[in-house]
């Protein structure tokens, strides 16, 4: 047996290298690249699975079976045509399907190493088996959506950022990204109550003596349903929160998605959207709130133009028309407050194909 290992050696090699450049191409792909990303991912299963059952054909001609190399090979391939299939779907199946691949085929490598009990070239197997498996495993562990941010977050580092995150899959999602430091990562609410898994809605950091809060506050869905009410209370347990983690004396920002415009001039037509959720007077007042704790407007406090918007629907050609609202904050402490500088609403990442239907806001501190 190990002389068929010895004269396998080229398949052995093929495979490595094959697992290398893959690597390396992951490694030098943009963050945004998801279809290369899977149509590159099918292409490697496949030749590492043509590449395993051309050494089992082989190894037959010397007169060695290797069934477990041709089954791990027939994975490979099958693997490879399902990416191929589901492609369309992108980040989500690409997960599922590596993460069965792996399990299914350092299984396979392990087995077949035990078959080679007392083979030189046993250990290559061993090691090969563990990583894929370990690998398909931390795959299941941290989900697809963990995986995407993963993605993004290796480009970021590239950059000089460090980058906290706290993700739910499709829906819900907050990060931090820092070139200063990430210190004191705390996802949800500080009473720990929360299931910070499901909500994902809130993330907290301290970045070089400023501490930052991004916020996905629930969308309430319907004035008056049970999920217009969890998004009041959700507000309300954030006031509150703000008096046992931070200081209005202090330099503190807390930034993201609102869902509230704070008045009717951050509406495209106040008279079309009265009542609704997004400008309700009780989502105001809970905005309100965290105001008066110290909160300061930021956006606001450098503009005070009507017709400023952060979101637009993606229905009717609302954005094309400027049928949009405010929704999208930077709320921060008197002290940082004042030393913001500018603040601008990049209309131009909303253009494009498939968009967000929000637009960044960045601010400028000068600290």
């Amino acid at each position: 047996m190990s002389t068929a290992v010895g004269r396998s050696w080229w398949a052995i090699g093929l495979r490595g290298t094959a697992a290398v450049l893959f690597a390396i191409i992951i490694l030098s792909m943009p963050p945004q690249a998801v279809a290369p990303l899977v149509l590159l991912f099918a292409a490697y299963v496949a030749a590492d699975g043509a590449f395993a059952i051309l050494a089992a054909m082989r190894a037959a001609r010397w007169g060695y079976r290797w069934p477990l190399l041709i089954l791990e090979g027939s994975v490979n391939l099958a693997a490879a045509a399902a990416v191929l299939v589901w492609q369309a779907v992108a980040v989500v199946p690409l997960v599922q399907i590596a993460t069965a691949w792996a399990v299914i085929t350092g299984g396979l490598l392990l087995a077949a190493a035990h078959r080679l009990s007392g083979s030189e070239g046993r250990w290559i197997l061993v090691l090969a088996g563990v990583v894929s498996a370990s690998w398909g495993a931390l795959l299941a562990a941290i989900g697809a959506s963990d995986t995407r941010f993963l993605k993004w977050s290796m480009a970021f580092a590239a950059l000089g950022y460090e980058a906290a995150h706290c993700g739910q899959g499709q829906w819900n999602g907050v990060a931090i990204l820092s070139r200063v430091g990430l210190d004191d990562v705390v996802a949800g609410f500080s009473d720990q109550t929360e299931d910070e898994v499901t909500e994902a809605r809130l993330l907290w950091a301290m970045c070089k003596g400023v501490r930052v809060a991004s916020v996905y506050v629930p969308n309430g869905r319907l004035v008056g349903s049970e999920h217009y009410q969890a998004k009041l209370e959700w507000l309300e347990r954030l006031r509150r929160g703000l008096d046992t983690v931070c200081d209005p004396a202090e330099p503190f920002v807390i930034c993201g998605d609102f869902n509230v415009a704070p008045a009717d001039r951050d509406v495209w037509d106040p008279a079309k959207v009265n009542g609704g959720t997004h400008v309700s007077e009780p989502e105001r007042e809970a905005l309100h709130r965290l105001e008066e704790w110290g909160l300061v407007d930021v956006f606001r406090r450098l503009y005070d133009d009507d017709r400023l918007y952060s979101y637009w629907d993606y229905r009717a050609g609302d954005f094309h028309q400027h049928r949009g609202m405010r929704i999208d904050l930077v709320l921060a402490t008197k002290p940082l407050a004042e030393a913001a500088t500018f603040a601008l609403v990049d209309r131009f990442a909303r253009k494009g194909k498939a968009p967000s239907d929000h637009a960044p806001l960045l601010v400028d501190f000068d600290l």
